[in-house]
């Protein structure tokens, strides 16, 4: 039976270790073990306990007081232990665990390692229970204070399988005072190349299938005691898969650095790190990288359209909007060189990209007709029923979304659902996102049943080919929670955020984009339901995490601030709202310039702070602000020029300006009656604040 875990005998101090050296002289002792290949199990039946059976101690005796004679600098082969060794027993001795034993030596050339198999009586553990184990165990990582987790294979670590070795791991993350690292053998390294040349979306793959509550052990009643610990400790399996993961990211990051540098020609591997990097959420790295290829003088024009490719992608996630149409505009350049005309799917490729720009600049119009330039290439040289044909209908019906088109939206939308259940059947992840995407239009129109339909068979397709646990199945949470909160269920639309929320942890860690996201969500749920104070406290960990990922300057943190103003005017905190609005205020100028859509909506904003202040002339200034980006980026039908001109009338009302405010007013029907027609809520609330001017001017 093989053997997953490590025990200390009770001390107070650092219990006795072994220095490398000590390592290789038991290998030299015993060339069969190198030679055969032998695990740690096997040395343990073959070895080890034959060896101290007489002497009922453990294997480490035999240094004691000994040594090292192979070096210049001769080292006692024992001492204090530095570092606790965690690893499975079933691992090939030398070539795993020796290996990144000697890698850690290097880097470390003092340390001592505490390593069970020799440093416990073999022939007496056994017989040790599950309350002694679980005691002295966390009494002795402290006492070392560092943890080395030996993981293989690169994609699928043993000993995450194992519940006695997740309970090592465990033990060392939950006190603060004990450092994890994570190491894998050098053979490893080689694997980790080939598998991130052919596919870079390996290694998070790879992440998201740690699952330590899969774990298993050969004894049932340890599996549920070891559980049971782990799930009453604070964080429990996310704290300890968030732990994990975060080391192996840092392991797979270190060693492809590592390759860089050893290949400094390979421009490819150079790109594939950047696009890595980029994944794990490490913009800045990504690009620093990535710019680093720039330099290369010998590169083909595929490499070089790639490499604008991915700066633009790098430049559109730091907000850098400008940058990354620039590099778009490059790549499109050399694509159009390569093929020879527009009719490649390369070109449309380009074309879409810059369209997603456009549409992020609140350009629409102009996405739009780069989305239809897209469009028109895939439909000549793919046909009219691709499925990259369906992409392109439901990047435009986003683009009809964003527009207010909702109509138009749902058009485009079945137009890419009819290609998608042709091309793959009802029961596709494809199927599923268009049905996400119409039950997001669904609620914007205010229609929640459908919205809700909708969602639901998004979900259900996802739950059947994705599983419980996929990112995917968290945006359906996310978004039907979404809903719920629209239709005033408060209370469900908690109950999905968290469902979404235990997913994204599970699969992300607690720093990340996506739970920033979902605590921003859960926040707006308390403000709706008055717990003004707890919508602080979420919004401001959201705000925290986006810092930390995206730094200070980029629009996701400006929303973050106006959110946080929204709250502040709630409470009545003017001055508070006012000073986290400017801060929004600042960035977006700063990152989407002064006639941005999401700029106007922030003057309205502020104008509201100033009316509740009394401060009438400078919420006038703000609503025509607000109201002049509007016209020229909407036009003068628009509803919301038609919400300006509302407001600028009911301030001119405050201001006893009976005349001013009925020319506002009445613009601002004339644009609500077309749009809505006359039983709108809207279009009524304008006609009985007309009646009440009218009665005022008479």
């Amino acid at each position: 039976m093989y053997k997953f875990t490590t025990i200390f005998l009770p001390t107070e101090t650092a219990p006795t270790g072994m220095h490398i050296e000590a390592f290789r002289k038991f290998v030299s002792d015993h060339p069969e073990v190198k030679s055969k290949h032998m695990t740690t199990s096997q040395i343990s039946s073959i070895i080890i306990k034959p060896e101290t059976l007489e002497t009922n101690q453990p294997y480490i005796n035999h240094y004691i007081g000994t040594k090292s004679d192979t070096s210049s600098r001769k080292r006692e082969l024992t001492g204090p232990s530095t570092v606790f060794v965690s690893h499975a027993w079933r691992y090939p001795f030398c070539d795993v665990v020796l290996d990144v034993l000697e890698q850690h030596a290097k880097e470390h050339p003092d340390s001592y390692f505490w390593f069970d198999l020799f440093t416990n009586n073999q022939n007496e553990v056994a017989s040790k229970d599950f309350d002694w184990f679980s005691t002295t165990f966390k009494d002795g990582v402290r006492n070392i204070g560092q943890v080395l987790l030996i993981l293989s294979p690169w994609d699928d670590p043993l000993p995450l399988r194992r519940a006695w070795c997740l309970f090592e791991i465990f033990n060392s993350i939950v006190d603060d005072d004990v450092e994890l690292s994570i190491n894998l053998p050098s053979s490893e390294v080689n694997k980790l190349k080939s598998a991130v040349t052919d596919d870079c979306d390996c290694l998070i793959q790879a992440l998201s299938d740690i699952q330590a509550e899969n774990a298993d052990a050969f004894v049932s009643a340890d599996k549920a005691m070891i559980f049971e610990v782990i799930r009453k400790s604070t964080g429990g399996f996310a704290h300890v898969n968030e732990k994990v993961k975060r080391g192996l990211r840092d392991w797979y990051i270190k060693q492809l650095e590592k390759l860089v540098d050893d290949s400094p020609e390979d421009h490819d591997l150079k790109l594939t790190l950047a696009t890595i990097m980029q994944e794990f959420g490490f913009i800045d790295e990504a690009l620093t990288y990535a710019l680093r290829c720039q330099s290369i003088t010998n590169a083909d024009e595929h490499f070089q359209a790639e490499l604008n490719n991915a700066l633009a992608n790098l430049y559109s996630d730091k907000g850098e909007l400008d940058k990354a149409l620039q590099f778009h505009e490059q790549s499109l350049a050399l694509s159009l060189g390569i093929h020879g005309s527009e009719n490649h799917e390369d070109v449309a490729a380009s074309y879409n990209n810059m369209a997603t720009v456009f549409s992020d600049k609140g350009d629409l119009d102009k996405s739009l007709e780069y989305h239809n330039k897209a469009l028109t290439i895939t439909k000549k040289t793919l046909g009219q029923n691709h499925a990259k044909v369906a992409s392109s209908y439901n990047n435009m019906a986003n683009v009809y979304r964003s527009k207010g088109h909702l109509e138009k939206a749902l058009e485009y939308y079945d137009m890419s659902l009819a290609i998608d259940l042709t091309t793959y059947g009802e029961n596709h992840p494809e199927v599923a996102a268009t049905y996400n995407n119409m039950a997001n239009v669904f609620s914007d129109k205010g229609e929640i049943e459908k919205s809700l339909d909708s969602h639901n068979k998004a979900l259900t397709i996802r739950l059947a080919t994705l599983g419980h646990h996929h990112l995917d199945v968290a945006e359906s949470y996310n978004n039907m929670a979404t809903v719920y909160r629209d239709s005033g269920e408060h209370e469900k639309a908690l109950e999905y955020y968290d469902k979404s929320l235990a997913i994204t942890l599970k699969m992300h860690g607690e720093k990340h984009s996506d739970v920033a996201g979902l605590y921003n969500n859960m926040a707006n749920v308390y403000s709706d339901t008055g717990n003004l104070n707890k919508a602080l406290e979420y919004h401001g960990m959201s705000l925290v995490i986006r810092i930390a990922i995206l730094g200070e300057n980029h629009p996701i943190i400006a929303q973050s601030h106006q959110n946080m103003a929204i709250v502040y005017k709630s409470k009545g905190d003017l001055d508070m709202a006012l000073k986290y609005y400017n801060n929004s205020l600042l960035v977006k100028i700063g990152v989407l310039g002064d006639s941005h859509p999401e700029v106007a909506i922030l003057y309205n904003q502020i104008a509201s702070v100033y009316k509740a202040k009394g401060d009438l002339n400078t919420a006038l200034d703000y609503y025509k602000k607000a109201l002049e980006i509007r016209v020229e980026t909407f036009g003068n039908k628009h509803h919301s020029v038609a919400d300006m001109h509302h407001n600028i009338g009911l301030v001119h009302e405050i201001m006893a300006d009976s005349e001013t405010a009925m020319v506002s007013m009445k613009k601002a029907l004339d644009i609500r009656q077309q749009k809505h027609g006359e039983d709108h809520p809207d279009v009524i609330e304008t006609q009985q604040i007309i009646g009440r001017l009218k009665t005022k001017l008479e």
